[in-house]
């Protein structure tokens, strides 16, 4: 319901379209019609049913007014709210309230997600765990766990109102790389390869993600190490909003200057020091040390092929044991994240002060680099092998989807401007721009974003409203037919632009030695200027 009421908001009060938001609060409401199928189902019934009727009475009313939509999203306003906030204080479900059918299942011939393998024997599902644990990120998923046939616990992770469909082809390229990494004397000997997981979809908008055990986010791993300093977490924030509070507006010299100043007050050794605390011995330090290096080296090269972004600190792990780093969350691939409107990301890679440092004395020169230069040489070698996998990838409707994302968008905004009607300039419309300036900003809230990204949050919002309704409403064949040319001409720019890299051409139209491109991407994802001009929580 929080996930309908969301989007139906921002139908009505974002882009002004009240038929859509009817629309999508209908097919929510006909979920009321039917029977109760868990405990909890019956509680949301018996507390919010009368509420949620109530309001659809208004919205239905027989000749109803810009004053009758107020009356309803004044009750709207408040039910979201209050399940906002019940949703943030769980921290776990039993699955005999939430899914009894699940928890009645023993002994049964379906394979555990991601284990099966032809011609080995199948571990099958035994029973589920009998509750699920809420993780507290923005989509709050759920991780749930289950018992095999040989006696194993295997976790995973439940996510909702996520498309993970990129994430598993991101697995399928990082799974022939693993295989060209083992085939090469000296990757192989170094033992150089990419952490993969299983990643299940069960359906557009959500799937089920292999849990990786005994590994921490680097923003875990960060905070635990200054609370226990009694440092405080965001720090470098803090410092950058009292030296200006708005720094997204300064112009790129200042914030350049700036961030070089925080750099100078701060030693960035949190994730250096967690790394040594957390090792048995000197022997166990180095040799995670050296795991985490090469590691690091290897996503790199990998992820600047595929164009990944959205690197933040939440979105990188670390294994306790080896000292691996394990990258999570594949949904911006292709540059997209270089791309976007606001906060345009301009480095390859991550690779910040912090990281360079838990490399200890050496930094970048030696390990990293060495190893750098090794995976780009076996990528470029087998140039042929990663584009034909890519390809597909790109020419993927789904993958060309959020290709096509921005060009959409536009023709959204223009077509929202030319065919919104202003609202009705009655008594109650202060009012009304009350409500909607306040569900608007729950609804940014919700989605834990501050003031700066509220463009960028409602763009989001918008652009899948407009994806969703290319694929849902008829169209005439000349837009299908234009819409094809755009996607394909986006696609072939896409496909052009790996190939420059696979070929060295990337930065010039001589191709680069494999040692000039590593160093010319090392110097891009170091500079000064690209980390000071992105989004400002990244660094």
């Amino acid at each position: 319901w929080c996930e309908a009421l969301e989007e139906a908001a921002s139908n009505y009060f974002a882009s002004n379209n009240s038929e859509k938001m009817i629309e999508i609060l209908e097919k929510q409401y006909k979920t009321l019609e039917d029977e109760p199928q868990s405990m909890s189902e019956i509680a949301f019934h018996q507390i919010y049913k009368c509420e949620l009727l109530e309001a659809w009475d208004w919205i239905n009313k027989p000749n109803r007014t810009d004053d009758d939509f107020l009356m309803a999203w004044d009750i709207y306003h408040k039910l979201f709210l209050r399940l906002s906030k019940k949703l943030k204080e769980v921290d776990f479900y039993e699955l005999k309230n939430i899914a009894p059918k699940l928890l009645e299942i023993e002994n049964s011939t379906i394979s555990v997600p991601g284990l099966y393998r032809c011609n080995q024997n199948i571990i099958t599902i035994y029973k589920f765990a009998p509750s699920l644990s809420v993780l507290k990120s923005k989509q709050l998923p759920r991780k749930i766990s289950m018992y095999g046939s040989d006696g194993k616990e295997y976790g995973f992770l439940l996510k909702g109102r996520e498309d993970i469909r990129q994430d598993e082809r991101a697995m399928q390229l990082f799974g022939l790389v693993n295989t060209l990494l083992s085939v090469d004397p000296v990757t192989q000997r170094k033992d150089l390869s990419i952490k993969r997981y299983s990643i299940i979809p069960l359906s557009f908008n959500a799937g089920l993600l292999g849990w990786v055990p005994n590994s921490d986010t680097l923003n875990q791993l960060i905070t635990k190490y200054r609370e226990a300093n009694k440092v405080i977490p965001r720090v470098e924030l803090m410092m950058i909003e009292k030296t200006c509070k708005h720094f997204e507006d300064c112009p790129k010299i200042n914030k350049v200057e700036i961030f070089e100043s925080i750099l100078e007050k701060t030693v960035g050794e949190d994730l250096q020091k967690m790394l040594w605390i957390q090792s048995s011995s000197s022997e166990n330090w180095l040799e995670r040390r050296t795991n985490f290096t090469r590691s690091l080296a290897v996503m790199s090269m990998v992820g600047y092929i595929l164009g990944l972004g959205d690197r933040h600190p939440s979105n990188i792990m670390l294994d306790r044991f080896s000292g691996k780093v394990v990258h999570i969350d594949f949904g911006d691939c292709f540059e997209i994240a270089m791309r976007r409107d606001k906060f345009p990301e301009q480095v390859p890679f991550r690779l910040t002060r912090m990281l360079i440092k838990t490399m200890e004395v050496s930094g970048i020169e030696g390990n990293y680099r060495m190893t750098c230069e090794n995976t780009m040489r076996v990528l470029r070698q087998s140039r042929d092998s990663l584009m034909a996998i890519l390809e597909a990838f790109v020419y993927d409707p789904l993958i060309s989807f959020k290709l096509l994302a921005q060009n959409l968008l536009k023709n959204e905004n223009e077509e929202s401007k030319s065919k919104a009607a202003p609202l009705n300039k009655s008594s109650n419309h202060e009012a009304l721009e009350k409500i909607k300036h306040s569900i608007v900003e729950n609804v940014l809230k919700e989605a834990n974003l501050g003031s700066n990204l509220e463009n960028t949050k409602l763009s989001q919002i918008k652009q899948s409203i407009a994806l969703k309704s290319m694929m849902e409403e008829p169209v005439g064949m000349e837009v299908i037919k234009q819409e094809e040319e755009i996607l394909n001409e986006t696609a072939e720019v896409v496909v052009s632009r790996i190939a420059s890299k696979l070929r060295g051409t990337d930065y010039s139209e001589d191709p680069l030695t494999v040692e000039q491109q590593v160093d010319k991407l090392i110097k891009e994802a170091t500079n000064h200027e690209n980390l000071a001009n992105g989004y400002i929580g990244w660094c």
